[in-house]
């Protein structure tokens, strides 16, 4: 039976699989901005129903947030005059307080259009430095050629960006409704994948993920080329993706209402969940380490803990936003899971590439899991995971502008290459015989410690039991015997094999061999220490769903 949730979401993140899920809201325009409203501040429509700058911590709890970027428009014919830009902001960073809950993250929505009139697109400047670093951001700091938009050349909007980083710290500039006409498309061919490696697939104004999207499609139409999917495809970026409302009435999280300051937006808009490793605090550098990682995925408004992994010959070889290497000929296993008690909300699971779409198969012994094999000569180049939820039945009520009451969840991709991967950068694969790819200190090219009970060579064999351990035989005093001595007693001494001392076919003491599972490593295809690998994902399954945690209630937005 499925249940019907109103209550205030917990102020705990949720946790999921040796996961972290920080939810978020990426786009949130107050009054500050020319065509937005506040309660509080700038102006709000007399027919409108605008939030206040100050009740943006209240305001973000009720909706579930745990981060949020103010966006205000610094240039354009929206922009904010700059003492009014700061004060709101200044308003707005009062609400930021990690420890208690909500980080808040001083930004800027900025145009680009070149001279000939060729649009660039909408982009956001978001700040992740620290109190320190970002104190003193104003819209002037934003502003590529003062209030206008006119751009030089594409190179103007990057290195202006990489002004504010060596002035503010951290800075990312995110790609917004891409694929709108209205109010201004994406360039693709003008892009840089270090200072912008996220891009907003939804928000109010709809969805930007495919050339002709069916679900919640822009409002005003797209153009030919602009989409994301034409992002990773036509032009080979590589990116992440996030939602975010794009609301202009100070309700930061509201995806299920509708916009009241603007007359164009259709939608309630999205959100952004960001994945980080169980016990990681809420700060804005670990939203940063998720956002240019590509650990990140949109949602439409079900804040829903997500796993996406993809292994060949039993090897984890990728997790969402990463490249798996896969060897030649080898098939490429998708599963994606979710907490088994919230199974029942998923109405597909469906895998977007290239090539043709997959959908993957409900696993009945496993509620919560979704599995598919994609054979090696039907391999894309990338693919991300989408999953479909029933709107209807998460929500009780929700007024988010869509005629289907589905929502979607929209996973970073996971790209493919060639080769098996080198998980913990020893030199030697998994599946080229290295029998534990999360420690560095293991492969077939290492020395065997004979004390520590762990094949440290990859031999099948541990300490005692590998002939690298063999006790040497000592020969300088032994003095010459003569046939005479053939009556002479053998050594009693001499040491018995015990084979309760043998550890090589024990799981989970080191001794496993290339062609078994490797153990958790808590790392992933960037090497230990990284910890963005669930830690249990390299382990069996039923192991790895021996305990599920406990998940904060969801919340319905008012």
């Amino acid at each position: 039976m499925l249940l019907m949730w109103t209550s205030i979401a917990a102020a705990t993140p949720i946790t999921f699989e040796g996961n972290t899920y920080f939810t978020g809201d990426l786009h949130v325009h107050t009054g500050a901005s020319g065509d937005g409203g506040s309660a509080d501040f700038g102006v709000c429509d007399a027919d409108a129903d605008c939030g206040a700058v100050a009740d943006l911590a209240v305001m973000a709890s009720e909706a579930g947030l745990d981060f949020l970027a103010v966006t205000d428009h610094v240039n354009g014919t929206n922009a904010s005059d700059d003492p009014t830009f700061s004060g709101a902001l200044a308003l707005a960073l009062e609400a930021h307080d990690p420890k208690g809950g909500l980080v808040v993250l001083p930004g800027a929505e900025v145009w680009y259009r070149l001279r000939d009139g060729t649009p660039l697109g909408h982009k956001n400047l978001v700040l992740f430095g620290t109190d320190d670093e970002v104190a003193g951001f104003e819209a002037v700091d934003a502003q590529h050629s003062g209030r206008g938009d006119i751009v030089a050349s594409c190179e103007t909007a990057w290195s202006a960006a990489r002004a504010v980083q060596k002035s503010f710290g951290p800075a990312l500039l995110i790609p917004h409704h891409p694929s709108l006409n209205v109010p201004m498309i994406t360039d693709w061919t003008c892009h840089d994948p270090e200072i912008a490696p996220a891009v907003e697939i939804y928000s109010e104004h709809g969805a930007s993920d495919l050339p002709e999207a069916t679900w919640d499609p822009p409002w005003s139409g797209t153009t030919e080329g602009t989409s994301v999917y034409s992002a990773l495809l036509d032009h080979g970026h590589q990116l992440g993706f996030v939602g975010g409302t794009d609301r202009h009435d100070t309700h930061p999280g509201a995806v299920c209402r509708r916009e009241t300051m603007l007359f164009g937006p259709a939608y309630g808009g999205g959100l952004t969940i960001a994945v980080a490793p169980s016990g990681t605090s809420l700060s804005r550098e670990a939203l940063y380490e998720a956002i240019t990682t590509r650990r990140t995925y949109a949602t439409s408004g079900p804040v829903l803990p997500v796993v996406l992994e993809a292994s060949t010959g039993g090897a984890l070889v990728a997790t969402m936003g990463e490249t798996a290497g896969v060897p030649p000929g080898q098939p490429l296993d998708v599963e994606v899971r979710v907490p088994a008690d919230l199974s029942a909300y998923v109405e597909e699971v469906l895998l977007v590439s290239p090539l043709e779409d997959r959908y993957l198969t409900a696993v009945p012994e496993a509620p919560g899991t979704w599995r598919a094999s994609v054979p090696s000569d039907e391999l894309p180049p990338w693919f991300w995971a989408e999953v479909r939820v029933d709107g209807a039945a998460w929500w009780v009520t929700c007024d988010d502008g869509g005629a289907d009451t589905q929502e979607r969840l929209w996973l970073s991709p996971i790209w493919l290459g060639e080769g098996a991967p080198d998980l913990d950068g020893d030199g030697v694969a998994f599946l080229d015989g290295d029998c534990d790819d999360g420690d560095p200190a293991v492969s077939p090219s290492a020395a065997e410690d004979c004390a520590n009970s762990v094949d440290d060579d990859c031999d099948g064999a541990v300490d005692g039991d590998d002939d690298d351990c063999a006790e040497p035989i000592d020969t300088a005093d032994t003095e010459t015997e003569t046939e005479d001595t053939e009556d002479t007693e053998p050594d009693d001494t001499e040491p018995e094999d015990s084979e309760t001392e043998r550890t090589d076919s024990e799981p989970g003491t080191g001794g496993e061999t290339a062609g078994s599972t490797p153990k958790s490593c808590g790392c992933d295809s960037r090497g230990p220490g990284h910890g963005l690998v669930p830690l249990a994902a390299l382990v069996v399954a039923a192991t790895r769903r021996a305990a599920r945690p406990r998940y904060p209630t969801r919340v319905r937005p008012e």
